[in-house]
């Protein structure tokens, strides 16, 4: 096991069994939130190195970070995040012992066509699949 998604709400808590996983309201959906709110493929959550990162799959209710809206970013231990309007707090262990902005680097460094995959990437800097 990889973790689990706590609802903040209340509820069984939510294994996090794979390295790769999409949430949505599709059966098919790894983690399935049956919630006409809930894209069929809202998110999808992986692992990289170490950590767990979180990417919109084009929802249209979005995801919330701590409260802040985000298309995709880092996931710490005890960060919040709202699917749709459905909130859960991540819980795991990191499987490295560096913080995930230090694979990042300088963000000031890096142009923007390279955070967004158009140009190739150095090494400090990796964009997740």
């Amino acid at each position: 096991m990889f973790g689990e998604l706590i609802p903040c709400g209340g509820g069984d808590p939510i294994s996090l069994l794979k390295p790769i996983l999409t949430i949505g309201r599709h059966s098919l959906a790894d983690i399935q939130l049956s919630f006409p709110n809930v894209s069929t493929r809202h998110c999808e959550l992986r692992i990289v190195d170490g950590f767990w990162f979180f990417r919109d799959l084009g929802s249209r209710n979005g995801i919330r970070l701590n409260d802040v809206i985000e298309q995709s970013n880092w996931l710490l231990p005890d960060d919040v995040i709202s699917i749709a309007n459905h909130r859960f707090k991540i819980v795991y262990e990191p499987l490295c012992d560096h913080h995930p902005a230090s694979i990042l680097g300088d963000p000031f460094e890096i142009s923007l066509l390279e955070k967004a995959g158009l140009v190739g990437t150095g090494a400090e800097y990796r964009i997740p699949n």
